[in-house]
């Protein structure tokens, strides 16, 4: 009679052990899958209209080079490399909505990498 209860006993802590081990790596695909973004090229004409307005005003009136679409979970982000009309460099970041997220000034974002490899090389 003892043997029969041990052994009901260790068949359900078996089960729910099972059962927890499948909904924790279940929510750990989940949580992996939503952090994990892709990136791919595109080109402006592709880009929703409000993307291409926001990207063409930054330009002000110069030229728009490679364009990234940005995908995290369900947000999307383009990231476009932009020279402006004096030659100044800058990425533009929009959402898709149009939105302005984010001008960054790529001359000193290169400068900074070029400096930071330059300190890099001294060390070695």
């Amino acid at each position: 009679m003892q043997t029969g209860r041990w052994l009901k006993f260790a068949m359900l802590m078996l089960g729910m052990a099972t059962a927890m081990t499948a909904t924790v790596l279940a929510e750990g695909k989940d949580r992996g899958h939503k952090e994990k973004s892709k990136e791919e090229k595109v080109a402006l004409s592709d880009l929703p209209a409000a993307v291409q307005a926001a990207i063409q005003a930054k330009a002000e009136g110069g030229t728009v080079g490679e364009i990234e679409k940005e995908t995290k979970g369900s947000k999307v982000a383009y990231e476009a490399k932009v020279t402006d009309k004096d030659g100044k460099k800058i990425e533009v970041v929009v959402a898709e909505d149009g939105t302005v997220l984010k001008v960054e000034d790529d001359d000193e974002e290169q400068a900074e990498e070029n400096k930071d490899d330059a300190k890099g090389k001294g060390k070695e």
